[in-house]
Protein backbone atom coordinates (compact mmCIF):
# COMPACT_ATOMS: atom_id res chain seq x y z
CA UNK A 1 0.00 0.00 0.00
CA UNK A 2 1.56 3.70 -0.86
CA UNK A 3 2.17 5.65 2.06
CA UNK A 4 0.68 9.40 1.64
CA UNK A 5 3.41 12.03 2.11
CA UNK A 6 0.94 14.35 3.96
CA UNK A 7 -0.17 14.30 7.65
CA UNK A 8 -2.52 16.70 10.33
CA UNK A 9 -1.28 20.32 10.46
CA UNK A 10 0.59 20.35 7.20
CA UNK A 11 0.38 23.65 5.37
CA UNK A 12 -0.13 23.20 1.33
CA UNK A 13 -1.20 25.26 -1.35
CA UNK A 14 -3.74 24.41 -3.86
CA UNK A 15 -3.15 25.82 -7.36
CA UNK A 16 -5.11 25.90 -10.46
CA UNK A 17 -6.69 28.02 -12.97
CA UNK A 18 -4.27 31.05 -11.36
CA UNK A 19 -5.95 30.42 -8.21
CA UNK A 20 -3.91 29.54 -4.99
CA UNK A 21 -5.35 28.08 -1.70
CA UNK A 22 -3.12 27.79 1.27
CA UNK A 23 -4.66 25.31 3.45
CA UNK A 24 -3.98 23.20 6.81
CA UNK A 25 -4.65 19.40 6.99
CA UNK A 26 -7.22 19.09 10.38
CA UNK A 27 -7.13 15.15 9.68
CA UNK A 28 -4.47 12.87 8.66
CA UNK A 29 -5.42 11.50 4.80
CA UNK A 30 -7.32 8.29 5.39
CA UNK A 31 -7.25 5.96 2.98
CA UNK A 32 -10.57 4.31 1.80
CA UNK A 33 -11.14 1.60 -0.63
CA UNK A 34 -14.12 2.10 -3.06
CA UNK A 35 -16.18 0.30 -5.23
CA UNK A 36 -13.82 -1.63 -7.94
CA UNK A 37 -10.73 -1.63 -5.46
CA UNK A 38 -9.54 2.10 -6.17
CA UNK A 39 -8.08 3.56 -3.76
CA UNK A 40 -9.29 7.25 -2.47
CA UNK A 41 -7.10 9.41 -0.13
CA UNK A 42 -9.62 11.77 1.39
CA UNK A 43 -8.72 14.49 4.44
CA UNK A 44 -10.28 17.39 5.81
CA UNK A 45 -8.57 20.94 5.92
CA UNK A 46 -9.41 24.60 7.17
CA UNK A 47 -8.56 27.21 4.64
CA UNK A 48 -6.01 29.64 5.69
CA UNK A 49 -5.66 32.41 2.63
CA UNK A 50 -6.96 32.36 -0.31
CA UNK A 51 -7.75 34.48 -3.71
CA UNK A 52 -10.30 31.88 -4.88
CA UNK A 53 -14.02 33.30 -5.62
CA UNK A 54 -15.28 29.48 -4.58
CA UNK A 55 -14.11 29.45 -0.56
CA UNK A 56 -12.90 31.81 2.25
CA UNK A 57 -10.61 32.22 5.00
CA UNK A 58 -11.69 29.46 7.85
CA UNK A 59 -13.67 27.62 5.70
CA UNK A 60 -13.18 23.57 6.23
CA UNK A 61 -12.40 21.69 2.92
CA UNK A 62 -12.60 18.02 1.66
CA UNK A 63 -10.25 17.03 -0.03
CA UNK A 64 -9.60 13.66 -1.81
CA UNK A 65 -7.57 12.10 -4.71
CA UNK A 66 -7.15 8.54 -6.38
CA UNK A 67 -4.10 6.43 -6.01
CA UNK A 68 -5.32 5.22 -9.70
CA UNK A 69 -5.76 8.35 -11.48
CA UNK A 70 -3.83 11.16 -9.02
CA UNK A 71 -3.70 13.37 -12.64
CA UNK A 72 -7.33 14.22 -11.87
CA UNK A 73 -7.20 15.14 -8.10
CA UNK A 74 -6.01 18.38 -6.78
CA UNK A 75 -2.92 19.80 -7.71
CA UNK A 76 -0.94 20.26 -4.14
CA UNK A 77 2.27 22.50 -3.65
CA UNK A 78 4.79 23.47 -0.28
CA UNK A 79 4.46 26.82 -1.91
CA UNK A 80 2.73 29.19 -3.60
CA UNK A 81 3.24 28.07 -8.01
CA UNK A 82 2.17 31.05 -8.80
CA UNK A 83 4.95 33.39 -6.68
CA UNK A 84 7.88 30.86 -6.92
CA UNK A 85 7.06 29.14 -10.05
CA UNK A 86 6.85 25.36 -10.72
CA UNK A 87 10.18 24.15 -9.79
CA UNK A 88 10.23 26.13 -6.90
CA UNK A 89 6.72 25.45 -5.08
CA UNK A 90 8.00 21.75 -4.35
CA UNK A 91 4.56 20.01 -5.87
CA UNK A 92 3.37 16.89 -4.23
CA UNK A 93 2.14 15.49 -7.11
CA UNK A 94 0.85 12.64 -6.16
CA UNK A 95 0.74 12.96 -1.75
CA UNK A 96 1.71 9.60 -1.85
CA UNK A 97 4.62 7.50 -2.92
CA UNK A 98 3.82 5.52 -6.36
CA UNK A 99 5.79 2.81 -7.64
CA UNK A 100 9.01 3.37 -9.46
CA UNK A 101 9.65 2.02 -13.14
CA UNK A 102 12.72 0.34 -12.28
CA UNK A 103 13.56 -0.62 -15.73
CA UNK A 104 17.05 0.66 -17.35
CA UNK A 105 16.54 3.62 -19.60
CA UNK A 106 18.21 4.20 -22.77
CA UNK A 107 20.41 6.56 -23.74
CA UNK A 108 18.74 10.11 -24.33
CA UNK A 109 15.01 8.82 -23.35
CA UNK A 110 14.19 12.04 -21.26
CA UNK A 111 16.36 14.08 -23.51
CA UNK A 112 13.41 14.21 -26.01
CA UNK A 113 11.10 15.20 -22.69
CA UNK A 114 9.09 18.11 -21.62
CA UNK A 115 8.65 17.34 -17.85
CA UNK A 116 6.98 19.01 -14.77
CA UNK A 117 3.54 18.98 -16.59
CA UNK A 118 0.40 19.67 -14.71
CA UNK A 119 -2.98 18.57 -15.88
CA UNK A 120 -6.75 19.30 -14.68
CA UNK A 121 -9.65 17.72 -15.55
CA UNK A 122 -13.02 19.81 -14.88
CA UNK A 123 -16.46 20.40 -16.75
CA UNK A 124 -14.32 22.79 -19.27
CA UNK A 125 -12.54 19.22 -20.38
CA UNK A 126 -8.87 18.79 -19.55
CA UNK A 127 -5.81 22.11 -19.58
CA UNK A 128 -2.78 21.99 -18.70
CA UNK A 129 -0.08 23.81 -17.22
CA UNK A 130 3.44 24.27 -16.85
CA UNK A 131 4.55 24.95 -20.70
CA UNK A 132 3.67 27.88 -22.84
CA UNK A 133 2.75 25.62 -25.92
CA UNK A 134 1.15 23.06 -24.08
CA UNK A 135 -1.32 25.33 -22.12
CA UNK A 136 -3.43 26.56 -25.51
CA UNK A 137 -3.78 23.49 -27.10
CA UNK A 138 -6.77 21.35 -26.84
CA UNK A 139 -6.25 18.20 -25.56
CA UNK A 140 -8.15 14.99 -25.85
CA UNK A 141 -7.70 11.91 -23.73
CA UNK A 142 -7.08 8.59 -25.50
CA UNK A 143 -7.18 5.55 -22.72
CA UNK A 144 -4.59 5.09 -19.67
CA UNK A 145 -4.04 8.31 -19.17
CA UNK A 146 -2.32 9.07 -22.02
CA UNK A 147 -3.23 12.12 -23.75
CA UNK A 148 -3.19 13.79 -27.19
CA UNK A 149 -2.26 17.02 -27.39
CA UNK A 150 -2.69 19.42 -30.36
CA UNK A 151 -3.39 19.04 -34.11
CA UNK A 152 -3.25 16.19 -36.54
CA UNK A 153 -0.94 18.82 -39.05
CA UNK A 154 1.23 20.09 -36.15
CA UNK A 155 2.16 21.31 -32.90
CA UNK A 156 1.49 17.86 -31.74
CA UNK A 157 2.41 16.41 -28.81
CA UNK A 158 1.94 13.21 -26.80
CA UNK A 159 1.34 12.85 -23.29
CA UNK A 160 1.21 11.13 -19.90
CA UNK A 161 -0.43 12.71 -17.54
CA UNK A 162 0.22 10.12 -14.58
CA UNK A 163 4.36 11.39 -15.09
CA UNK A 164 3.60 14.70 -16.16
CA UNK A 165 5.80 14.28 -19.16
CA UNK A 166 5.03 14.82 -23.01
CA UNK A 167 7.20 14.54 -25.90
CA UNK A 168 6.55 16.18 -29.11
CA UNK A 169 5.53 14.58 -32.41
CA UNK A 170 5.15 17.58 -35.29
CA UNK A 171 6.08 21.48 -34.74
CA UNK A 172 4.05 23.76 -36.19
CA UNK A 173 4.98 23.50 -39.91
CA UNK A 174 4.23 19.74 -39.65
CA UNK A 175 7.86 18.45 -39.24
CA UNK A 176 8.53 15.54 -37.36
CA UNK A 177 10.30 16.44 -34.02
CA UNK A 178 12.74 14.44 -31.76
CA UNK A 179 12.39 11.57 -33.47
CA UNK A 180 15.97 9.70 -34.53
CA UNK A 181 17.43 7.37 -37.55
CA UNK A 182 16.37 4.50 -34.91
CA UNK A 183 12.82 5.40 -34.81
CA UNK A 184 12.58 4.16 -38.56
CA UNK A 185 13.37 0.90 -39.97
CA UNK A 186 14.82 2.03 -43.29
CA UNK A 187 15.18 -1.43 -44.65
CA UNK A 188 11.59 -1.83 -44.31
CA UNK A 189 11.12 1.77 -45.67
CA UNK A 190 12.39 1.18 -48.60
CA UNK A 191 9.67 -1.06 -49.93
CA UNK A 192 7.01 2.26 -49.76
CA UNK A 193 6.07 3.68 -52.97
CA UNK A 194 6.09 7.05 -51.92
CA UNK A 195 9.27 7.99 -49.70
CA UNK A 196 9.42 11.83 -50.17
CA UNK A 197 7.55 12.57 -47.43
CA UNK A 198 9.51 10.23 -44.65
CA UNK A 199 12.84 10.71 -46.17
CA UNK A 200 12.75 14.48 -45.38
CA UNK A 201 10.16 13.81 -42.61
CA UNK A 202 7.43 16.38 -42.92
CA UNK A 203 3.78 15.47 -42.51
CA UNK A 204 1.02 16.47 -45.39
CA UNK A 205 -2.13 15.21 -45.99
CA UNK A 206 -3.93 13.64 -43.54
CA UNK A 207 -1.14 14.30 -40.68
CA UNK A 208 -0.11 11.96 -37.91
CA UNK A 209 -3.21 9.83 -36.35
CA UNK A 210 -3.80 6.75 -34.02
CA UNK A 211 -4.37 3.63 -35.85
CA UNK A 212 -5.51 2.74 -32.31
CA UNK A 213 -6.14 4.33 -29.03
CA UNK A 214 -3.88 3.93 -25.72
CA UNK A 215 -4.22 -0.24 -24.41
CA UNK A 216 -2.22 -2.12 -22.71
CA UNK A 217 0.57 0.26 -22.43
CA UNK A 218 0.55 1.22 -25.73
CA UNK A 219 -0.66 2.75 -28.69
CA UNK A 220 -0.12 2.55 -32.28
CA UNK A 221 0.71 5.57 -34.27
CA UNK A 222 -0.59 6.55 -38.14
CA UNK A 223 1.45 7.99 -40.84
CA UNK A 224 -0.08 8.68 -44.29
CA UNK A 225 3.00 9.35 -47.04
CA UNK A 226 0.21 9.07 -50.02
CA UNK A 227 -3.71 9.82 -49.73
CA UNK A 228 -6.18 7.51 -51.69
CA UNK A 229 -6.74 9.16 -55.35
CA UNK A 230 -10.22 10.55 -54.09
CA UNK A 231 -8.46 13.13 -52.48
CA UNK A 232 -7.31 14.91 -55.96
CA UNK A 233 -11.18 14.66 -56.81
CA UNK A 234 -13.35 18.03 -57.00
CA UNK A 235 -16.63 17.97 -55.51
CA UNK A 236 -18.45 16.66 -58.29
CA UNK A 237 -15.24 13.69 -58.68
CA UNK A 238 -13.59 14.70 -61.22
CA UNK A 239 -9.88 14.46 -60.61
CA UNK A 240 -9.55 11.47 -58.90
CA UNK A 241 -6.62 8.96 -59.65
CA UNK A 242 -6.25 5.07 -59.18
CA UNK A 243 -3.60 5.74 -56.28
CA UNK A 244 -3.94 3.98 -53.13
CA UNK A 245 -3.78 5.03 -50.01
CA UNK A 246 0.32 4.62 -48.43
CA UNK A 247 0.58 4.60 -44.64
CA UNK A 248 3.43 3.50 -42.32
CA UNK A 249 2.84 2.86 -38.25
CA UNK A 250 5.41 2.78 -35.20
CA UNK A 251 4.11 1.58 -31.93
CA UNK A 252 4.60 4.32 -28.65
CA UNK A 253 4.90 3.37 -24.82
CA UNK A 254 3.14 5.46 -21.98
CA UNK A 255 7.22 6.24 -21.08
CA UNK A 256 6.79 8.13 -24.12
CA UNK A 257 9.60 5.57 -26.18
CA UNK A 258 9.23 4.41 -29.83
CA UNK A 259 9.43 0.75 -29.17
CA UNK A 260 8.34 -0.18 -32.74
CA UNK A 261 10.07 1.82 -35.41
CA UNK A 262 8.32 3.18 -38.19
CA UNK A 263 7.63 1.21 -41.07
CA UNK A 264 5.10 -0.01 -43.65
CA UNK A 265 2.75 -2.78 -42.26
CA UNK A 266 -0.50 -4.76 -43.10
CA UNK A 267 -3.11 -6.22 -40.56
CA UNK A 268 -1.34 -9.48 -39.88
CA UNK A 269 1.92 -7.44 -39.71
CA UNK A 270 0.48 -4.58 -37.27
CA UNK A 271 -1.11 -7.32 -35.14
CA UNK A 272 1.99 -9.39 -34.60
CA UNK A 273 4.01 -6.19 -33.73
CA UNK A 274 1.20 -5.14 -31.37
CA UNK A 275 2.04 -7.95 -29.58
CA UNK A 276 5.85 -7.19 -29.93
CA UNK A 277 5.81 -4.08 -28.00
CA UNK A 278 3.23 -5.57 -25.16
CA UNK A 279 6.39 -8.34 -24.37
CA UNK A 280 8.69 -4.97 -24.42
CA UNK A 281 6.72 -2.89 -22.27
Amino acid sequence: MAACKLKKGDRIYECRYREATLIELITDPELRVQGGASHYWHWKAKVIETNSRNVNPGDVVEFGISEEAPQYGPKLFRKNMYEVGYENAEPVLPPFDTKVDERPKEAGDDAKLITGLIFCSDERGITCQGHPVLEKLSIHPIGEGMLWIGESRGPLFFANSHTGKARQLLDENSNLVGFEDGDFDWEKLKAVEHPYDVNHKHVDYGGLGRYWDFSDGICCLCWMLHPDGRYYADEDGFGMEDDDEENIYCVIDSNLRIVIPWQPMNDEERAANMRKAREKV
